[in-house]
């Protein structure tokens, strides 16, 4: 019968403490080496998708990057359009006084006599393209005007400049366009008129 047992019952070995402390230990060590394996694969997967999204970022840059160029090509050649649209505009404004003027001085060269009248009737184009363009006048030849800084110059600097409020003649109007003073009127005193 021993025998007999001894075929069929296989009888487990008693462990020991040290043993059982080692398996405890292999078990811990084992459940950690496959949590970290797990924590490497999840960080795995995040960093691919880091880098998925740092493509496509890159990928959006690089068309955002040729937009942008197309957009400031297509600006610069239309700010050009527009600056030649705007010098076609003032040059067929003043085409008459362009094309009379160098006819003008070559006669005036060659001896003729032009009367104030005819000089007028050329130049009369630019006044109106001055104004067409938005450029107001700052008086008007021979207007007496109080004098003011901001709008006025005296035409001879050299003497004492009339004071603010003062009665003035305008010698020369000035240009104002909107709100910036683009020349000032030039202007002298009554009683330098009047000597003069």
């Amino acid at each position: 019968m021993k025998n007999l047992l001894g075929a069929r019952f296989v009888f487990p070995r008693l462990i020991s403490a040290s043993e059982r402390r080692r398996l405890a230990e292999y078990d811990l060590l084992k459940s950690n080496a496959d949590g970290m394996r797990q924590a490497l694969e999840t960080q795995q997967r995040a960093l691919d998708d880091s880098r998925r999204q740092l493509d496509g970022l890159r990928e959006q840059n690089k068309k955002l990057q040729e937009d942008y160029a197309r957009l400031n090509t297509g600006r610069s050649h239309s700010a050009a359009g527009e600056r030649d649209s705007v010098l076609l505009d003032v040059f067929k404004r003043l085409q008459g006084l362009a094309v009379q003027l160098p006819t003008i001085r070559a006669a005036v060269a060659g001896g003729a006599q032009l009367g104030a009248a005819e000089v007028l009737g050329v130049v009369a184009p630019l006044e109106s393209a001055l104004r067409d363009l938005g450029f107001e006048p700052i008086g008007a030849a021979n207007q007496t005007v109080e004098f003011d800084p901001t709008l006025h110059r005296a035409a001879q600097p050299a003497a004492a400049p009339p004071t603010s409020g003062e009665p003035v003649r305008v010698r020369y109007v000035g240009y104002r366009y909107k709100d910036q003073i683009v020349c000032k009127a030039e202007v002298t005193r009554l009683e330098q008129v009047e000597s003069a």
